[in-house]
């Protein structure tokens, strides 16, 4: 078990707790590199790139269905930067401890 404490600029504590075991396994799922990119997928990967210059891997999954990596990046930054109790920094905590708990650079 991995227990995260967080306090914002309020000071005002939440407490994530993130239970997980490891397996060994890694998953192997076929994507198309931005260079072979034609189409819509080379649509979605210029919407997706704008913003860092380079698509990330974790949008990279969805090559084979633009239209999901479209919705992920929506969803993404609906989740980070729209409305919320939650202030951007606890947002991020957040987003830190579960990539953590996976083991996860993102």
């Amino acid at each position: 078990m991995i227990v995260f404490v967080v306090s914002d600029l309020n000071q005002r504590a939440s407490q994530f707790v993130v239970e997980w075991e490891q397996e060994d396994c890694v998953s192997w799922i076929r994507t198309v590199a931005e260079g072979d990119a034609e189409g819509t997928l080379a649509e979605a990967y210029g919407k997706v790139g704008a913003a860092r210059g380079k698509v990330a891997n974790i949008l990279k999954i969805h090559s084979l269905t633009p239209r999901v990596m479209i919705a992920h990046l929506e969803l993404y930054r609906e989740i980070m930067f729209g409305p919320s109790e939650l202030s951007r920094a606890e947002r991020e905590l957040v987003a830190i401890a579960v990539s953590s708990a996976n083991s996860c650079h993102y």
